[in-house]
């Protein structure tokens, strides 16, 4: 029989699929609380038994992708730097595949609905800050050769904001195909030039 940590913790795992899952398939809108308790087959008090607000919860949701990703990430990133020779351009592909997965996508979104929901900015703020450390800090590891050039830190910020950019944007796959390899180039020009 579980103990009551090991339910309570399939509850909350149970919570943040359901939100996830909301988020993919309806965005903030189709996000609420009810739809959530719905899918997590669990009561309104129990949500907010284990997140005290749905910003909370929707933070949660952000940090954990986040964790994956960069997971996810590393794993491939070994498999596809092994055979193309081409580490830094790698990097930004797989910075791109990543981001344009309906997961990332979806958390890319509370984003932009953060710009009006101050309690929604606030519970990502604490998710996104560490989360940009962590992943400069996976930058730093996997591009070795390129870390002490004096504009690394500038370059990779760049690529982030660029990569969510196209994410965020209207443009089609085509396009976005040609923006990604369009910032490859420029990542080049200014990582392989001292």
């Amino acid at each position: 029989m579980p103990t009551q940590d090991q339910r309570r913790a399939t509850t909350r795992a149970a919570l943040l699929d359901a939100a996830l899952d909301c988020l993919v398939d309806g965005g903030i809108a189709g996000c609420t609380t009810a739809a959530v308790c719905a899918r997590a087959g669990v009561s309104s008090g129990a949500l907010f038994n284990h997140f005290p607000s749905k910003a909370a919860l929707l933070g949660a949701v952000a940090a954990r992708v986040f964790d994956e990703a960069v997971a996810e990430y590393l794993a491939r990133f070994a498999e596809v730097s092994a055979l193309s020779g081409d580490p830094l351009g790698d990097a930004v592909r797989l910075l791109w595949q990543t981001h344009d997965e309906p997961r990332l996508a979806a958390v890319l979104e509370l984003t932009v609905w953060a710009r009006t929901d101050r309690e929604l900015a606030a519970q990502l703020e604490q998710v996104n800050g560490p989360h940009t450390a962590r992943v400069l800090g996976v930058a730093r590891d996997l591009l070795p050769a390129h870390v002490d050039h004096p504009q690394f830190e500038a370059v990779f910020d760049l690529a982030v904001s660029a990569v969510f950019g196209v994410a965020l944007g209207v443009v089609g796959d085509a396009e976005r195909k040609h923006r990604i390899e369009t910032l490859v180039a420029v990542v080049h020009s200014q990582l392989d030039d001292r």
